[in-house]
């Protein structure tokens, strides 16, 4: 006889399994800036030799919750790297500074372990043992530092930790920010805990994950629509900011007024935002008129010890001298400029901008132009050049960071430059002015050249 549909006798309906918490957390991913897929996409790795690497770690996560037991699992230098790094923008100028600020901090001597190969938007790093023994020599030999052991370099968290020092970063794993969780040895998604687990001090491991890690997506020179919750934090700076300084936290500075503020990586990270235009899409201007402001003392506006000044001035777009009429607008760089030179800035007036941030704004009124630098003729050889053990020295991108370098006396501060080989004569071609207004790399600036 057929049971009832209601009644003692009912046969309940099977129970709908629960989302696991895997599921849950790639879902919350999915809404932020970046997710793992974005990692182990093959068509971004291709013309690598993993690019089966997202089968595979399926695979061995899939037997390990049959087994229910760790084993030793063998890692060959070519299986899958143990971290990847990643800066998603349109350009590398941030990823060959990010380079040098890895051999000014001695990378491959303190961690000779670790092999990085270069890959669209940013690294991946493998174990391979001895892997820059040669570089590490040449460097020993000119004196670069103390002595470090391969097993205190052989943690991967050291590592990571070193780069939190250099770069705004985050774990794309679990979103936690390095200064934070990561330190106390919380860090989940990566290589285990911190402790014997997570020690790569040879080919064998107990786990066989990898550490995703994000570089926050702004450079120097990016035009920014701060959230309201940072404009409201700011003190209401901006909310329309220029970077103009990149360390492990963001530092900006509004055009209009030179007030100046920093963003932390754990702030930035808990309300992340991207830039609103970036450097390659700078228009050219000539300057046609500079008025200098200045305070009730009667002296120029300035912050940051000089290095900004505040103006009004008049300009043109280059491509459009003597047909179009001159724009006015404010100017922060004025100690660089005269009457007559050529900056880079954003045509706020022609350009397409999508953000919800900049939406938010009700009643701002945007400027036509913002002016981000100046434009210097430079001349095609140099005093000085660069060593790389992992990204490719050619290209747009890395003639724009040989520029940037040359520019910012603070930015070159953190990375080596070398003497070229006739950098003597090359200097007798050069004028070197005393006003700051033609900044040029000078010669007790440089070290001897070693090889790679």
């Amino acid at each position: 006889m057929r049971q009832k549909a209601t009644g003692k006798g009912h046969k309940k309906p099977p129970t709908k399994k629960q989302p696991s918490e895997k599921a849950n957390t790639q879902k919350r991913k999915n809404v932020d800036m970046m997710n793992i897929s974005e990692f182990e996409d093959t068509e971004v790795h291709e013309g690598n030799n993993y690019q089966e690497q997202a089968f595979t770690s399926k695979k061995r996560k899939k037997a390990n919750r049959v087994n229910q037991k760790k084993k030793k699992v063998t890692v060959d230098s070519s299986d899958k790297p143990v971290v990847q790094i990643r800066q998603k923008i349109s350009h590398e100028r941030n990823l060959f500074f990010f380079e040098q600020l890895m051999l000014k901090h001695q990378i491959t001597r303190k961690f000779p372990h670790l092999h990085f190969e270069k890959v669209a938007h940013g690294f991946d790093i493998y174990y391979k043992p001895n892997a820059y023994s040669e570089l590490n020599e040449e460097m020993q030999k000119e004196g670069g530092g103390e002595n470090q052991s391969q097993e205190e370099g052989s943690n991967v968290i050291k590592f990571i930790k070193l780069i939190n020092n250099l770069m705004p970063i985050r774990d794309l794993e679990n979103k936690s920010v390095m200064t934070g969780a990561f330190q106390k040895g919380k860090l989940g998604g990566g290589i285990g805990a911190v402790g014997g687990a997570s020690s790569l001090e040879g080919p064998t491991t107990e786990h066989n994950e990898q550490y995703f890690i994000e570089i926050a997506p702004i450079c120097v020179g990016d035009l920014v629509c701060l959230p309201q919750r940072l404009f409201n934090s700011s003190g209401q700076i901006g909310p329309l900011v220029i970077c103009y300084k990149v360390t492990n936290s963001l530092f900006f500075i509004d055009p209009y007024t030179l007030k100046n503020f920093e963003i932390t990586a754990q702030n930035y990270f808990q309300s992340p935002f991207r830039a609103l235009l970036s450097v390659t899409q700078l228009a050219e201007y000539t300057i046609n008129d500079i008025e200098v402001k200045k305070n009730q003392k009667g002296r120029p506006i300035s912050a940051q010890a000089g290095r900004f000044q505040l103006s009004e001035v008049s300009l043109v777009k280059t491509s459009e001298l003597g047909v179009a009429p001159d724009v006015q607008t404010f100017c922060h760089i004025t100690q660089l400029l005269e009457v007559g030179d050529t900056v880079y800035g954003y045509d706020l007036k022609n350009a397409n901008l999508n953000s919800d941030d900049l939406a938010s704004y009700k009643k701002l009124v945007l400027p036509d132009v913002i002016i981000v630098k100046k434009k210097y003729e430079w001349e095609t050889q140099r005093i000085w050049k660069l060593h790389h053990f992992c990204m490719d020295p050619e290209g747009n991108d890395y003639d724009a960071f040989l520029n940037d370098l040359e520019e910012d006396q603070d930015m070159r501060s953190k990375v080596m430059l070398f003497k070229h080989e006739n950098s003597g004569s090359i200097a007798s071609k050069i004028k070197f002015d005393s006003d700051g207004k033609n900044p040029r790399v000078r010669l007790e600036e440089l070290l001897e050249a070693w090889t790679i």
